[in-house]
């Protein structure tokens, strides 16, 4: 007979018949051992050792311990997220933790210091872009944009973002990296682009068969025929389509019509000597406030018209001379007027200005510029939306070109400029300010109807340009193949469906051209093309049906989407095809708003910031989460993290490993001095 509790625990080395075998089973031998003080305590190991081990003392005190500083890490990490997500510098990191221990919060006593900041802002980094990669992964096709700037460091940039499909539905355009380079030039580009694609993402070899579409600026290191970025990516993938910014192009058509047009030139300057006139002088800027505030006219500084990239400057500064004309004229005459204010190059140049703004060819030229700008810079703002698609591109093209014909007519132009301005007695007025005809030249008069006639004719050369370089520009991206077959997608210009029997043959070649040119991918995917023309009748009926009970037409991105969601399972094929369409970029403006924001973040003061850290802070602050929605947990246990070597080492998060893990080994240090204890322990 045996005692099960000291045969496991009794080492002490007595002699105990209950561990080697007792031959006698009197009971009394039995209570006896029962009472002895070496049963007792092996009996207290036993229970013990039947303790479930989150409940034992030391385990539940060391998890409590755990706890807490994963509590104080989370801190760590949002305050780390705030300051990147604003831009702030790491060295503000100690000040904001000593606010917050001012404040009562517990937030520990080690990784307060702007190193650790750092550190954390990589593994947030880290965390967003493995959540990134994954979705790339999911989306069938992706595009490429990118862009090159210098940065506060005088270092050569390469930006770089990714189109994609959200749950391979939702297009949606994210910023994946900023490369440096060691010249600007197109291998290096293309270079920085295949890293970014290959590592940056986690792609590998795979990006030469999602890529189908990439987006530059236009210019010819990109763009080139014979050795640009372009070409060299063609190389290696042979469907892809190489497209300019939509925004660049129209900016190049203003740039081409200002040219073409002396007077239209001529305005444009005058608009940045009205900028310079009040930007660089506080006086003169003080008194064109108190002439508006005189007249009751909150005025607008006078803004940048030239050396900005977007159209939309070009009708600020138009606005702000337009709308505060008055304001404008009175503060400039009592410059010429009263001689002790202001210096005499000062008045000169009040004198030059005040004579262009207050004739009467200036102020019928603005009025037409306001239509015209108006319109233009819809456009220029559709073509920097990420909401828009290839269909936009299409539909306003179209609709700014019917426009710009109609205003043509002497009729139209005459209407526009007709507008608040009066003649009274031969004397020119508008918004109550007295303009001047000019002088009389020989044999010709100057009133308001001469006038009239000469800006007409300017503004004609003005629109007869406009349309001649939106052609030109426009037509070969617009007549290119692939693009011209993704109009069949547009369903406001389907017909009825009883005039539809003949548009059939001409949608199905449409088909056919997209399954031709990307025709390696699409069968990687599975695509049946005979499957997609059998489907597409079926949907354009099912899509008809949806577009009967909608009151107001949706925008196409939004219509597809919904489809796409509904019907995935049941057009599987034709599908495909539409994510191809909604794939297409159109502008680069995303990357301009990424050099905006890296100029913000590497400023004069953080000019040594590397890329790797530039680009970690970019991410921050491009994602859509905030303050309030950042969760910190996945960056913490990303993975562990040794972030210093005097003070604690944390593999992070211990509570959370004994929940996901049946049978787990945590592991505590602390270091004091030489001093080093290790805890360790297993969860079974």
């Amino acid at each position: 007979m045996w005692c099960t509790a000291c045969k496991k625990y009794d080492k002490t080395g007595n002699k105990n018949t209950f561990v080697t075998g007792c031959t006698s089973l009197r009971i009394g031998n039995v209570k006896k051992h029962e009472k002895s003080p070496i049963h007792k305590i092996t009996v207290k190991k036993v229970q013990a050792e039947n303790v479930p081990v989150q409940q034992r003392p030391m385990q539940r005190a060391l998890l409590r311990m755990e706890k807490k500083k994963v509590e104080q890490m989370k801190s760590l990490f949002r305050t780390s997220f705030f300051l990147a997500k604003k831009g702030r510098p790491f060295t503000d990191f100690p000040d904001v933790m000593r606010l917050q221990k001012s404040n009562g919060v517990d937030i520990g006593e080690t990784y307060l210091n702007d190193k650790e900041a750092r550190v954390f802002v990589d593994f947030i980094y880290k965390d967003m872009r493995k959540k990134l990669c994954t979705k790339i992964k999911e989306s069938d096709f992706i595009a490429v944009l990118s862009d090159g700037s210098s940065d506060r460091g005088s270092i050569e940039e390469e930006v770089i973002h990714v189109r994609y499909l959200q749950d391979n539905m939702e297009p949606a355009t994210v910023f994946v990296a900023l490369k440096p380079l060691e010249r600007g030039d197109a291998s290096h580009i293309t270079e920085a682009v295949v890293s970014a694609l290959e590592e940056d993402l986690e792609l590998g070899d795979s990006w030469k068969d999602k890529l189908t579409f990439a987006c530059f600026d236009g210019a010819p290191v990109n763009m080139g025929h014979v050795s640009g970025v372009g070409v060299r990516l063609q190389e290696d993938c042979p469907h892809l389509i190489v497209l300019q910014c939509c925004a660049h192009r129209l900016e190049l058509v203003f740039k081409d019509v200002l040219k073409e047009v002396p007077y239209f030139s001529t305005v444009h300057d005058m608009f940045t000597t009205v900028y310079k006139f009040y930007d660089n002088s506080p006086l003169n800027w003080q008194g064109l406030k108190n002439a508006g505030e005189a007249l009751n006219i909150q005025v607008l500084k006078p803004t940048k018209a030239s050396g900005t990239r977007w159209l939309p400057h070009q009708e600020r500064a138009l606005k702000a001379i337009t709308r505060d004309h008055p304001a404008l004229v009175q503060h400039l005459g009592e410059l010429v007027e009263q001689g002790a204010v202001g210096s005499g190059d000062s008045r000169d140049k009040a004198r030059g200005i005040l004579e262009v703004v207050k004739s009467v060819k200036f102020v019928l030229f603005t009025l037409f510029l306001a239509s015209y700008l108006d319109l233009v810079c819809s456009v220029s703002r559709v073509f920097q939306d990420n909401e828009s698609t290839v269909e936009s591109v299409f539909r306003r093209v179209e609709s700014v070109v019917k426009s710009l014909t109609k205003m043509c007519s002497p009729l139209k132009l005459t209407r526009i400029m007709s507008e608040e301005i009066e003649e009274r007695d031969g004397t020119v007025l508008w918004k109550g300010t007295t303009l001047q005809t000019g002088r009389p030249q020989r044999g010709r008069r100057s009133d308001l109807v001469t006038q009239r006639e000469e800006v007409i004719r300017d503004c004609q050369q003005i629109l007869n340009s406009t349309l001649h370089h939106l052609g030109r520009r426009f037509d070969a991206m617009l007549n290119q193949s692939v693009l011209s077959a993704a109009r069949v997608f547009q369903f406001s210009s389907w017909k009825e469906e009883d005039e539809d029997q003949e548009d059939e043959d001409w949608e199905e070649d449409k088909l056919r051209t997209i399954y031709r040119h990307f025709r390696r991918p699409l069968e990687l995917k599975g695509f049946q093309l005979q499957g997609a023309l059998r489907e597409w009748d079926e949907l354009k009926t099912v899509c008809r049906a949806q577009l009967a009970n909608v009151r107001r037409p949706p925008s196409f991105k939004d219509f597809w989407v919904s489809m796409l969601r509904r019907e995935e399972e049941e057009y599987r094929n034709v599908f495909q095809l539409l994510r191809l369409v909604l794939t297409i970029p159109i502008h680069t403006a995303e990357c301009e708003r990424s050099f905006s924001l890296m100029n913000r973040v590497k400023t004069d003061w953080r000019s040594c910031l590397d890329p790797k850290c530039l680009t970690s802070l970019m991410t921050i602050s491009l994602s859509e989460q905030s303050i309030e929605t950042f969760d910190p947990e996945p960056a913490i246990t990303y993975k562990p993290v040794v972030v210093s070597r005097e003070a604690t080492t944390f593999n992070h998060p211990l509570w959370a490993q004994a929940t996901s893990s049946p049978s787990s080994h945590f592991r505590y240090e602390l270091r004091r001095g030489t001093v080093r204890f290790v805890i360790r322990f297993w969860l079974q």
